[in-house]
């Protein structure tokens, strides 16, 4: 509304290192409001003005929410190209890991399996990346990789109902219906 309208106002008057902390706060409120769309456009201000990791990461997230998905992977790619040569692996695997998950969805399935392969590089016992692997792997046709993916998965984060879930659509899929049923009433019993 109009503090937001005075707030632009604002920055646009100051120096550019206080227009910079006026448009980041500005971005940070109305990210919090769930004003997404207005969010966006002055987090895309504050990254023009100072791109980083952590604000191509924060666009990137916003972008996936509001279904604008290649421009997330735009952002998420900067924020991996960015990273200092000693970033911590926690810190990559995250990244790779919302940058697969939004590959997933776009139904660039190869590319996911190459980021999710390599936040497991980075952090083995990933259950989210195996889910999201297994995932790809099934959408591939490649049933018996995805079997082992969410076996992997179920094997760190035991009664997991989201991956019986998955383990029973991939038995559906291959005509296996009494397996399918007893993950299915894993889902249920949970």
């Amino acid at each position: 509304g109009m503090r937001q309208r005075v707030m632009i106002a604002m920055a646009i008057a100051l120096k550019p290192e206080q227009s910079f902390r006026v448009y980041l706060d500005l971005a940070k409120t109305l990210s919090e409001r769930s004003q997404t769309d207005e969010a966006i456009v002055a987090y895309r201000k504050v990254v023009e003005m100072k791109p980083s990791v952590k604000l191509h990461t924060q666009l990137g997230e916003l972008l996936q929410k509001q279904g604008q998905l290649d421009e997330a992977v735009a952002c998420y790619s900067h924020a991996l190209s960015a990273q200092p040569a000693d970033a911590k692996p926690e810190a990559l695997a995250k990244l790779h890991l919302k940058l697969a998950s939004v590959q997933l969805k776009q139904g660039q399935v190869d590319a996911s399996i190459s980021s999710y392969q390599k936040v497991l590089g980075l952090k083995a016992d990933s259950v989210p990346a195996y889910k999201g692997l297994g995932d790809a792997f099934q959408k591939k046709g490649a049933y018996h990789d995805a079997m082992g993916c969410y076996q992997k998965a179920n094997e760190l984060k035991p009664d997991n109902t989201s991956m019986y879930r998955s383990l029973g659509d991939l038995m559906l899929r291959q005509g296996r219906d009494a397996e399918a049923l007893d993950y299915y009433r894993k889902v249920l019993s949970a």
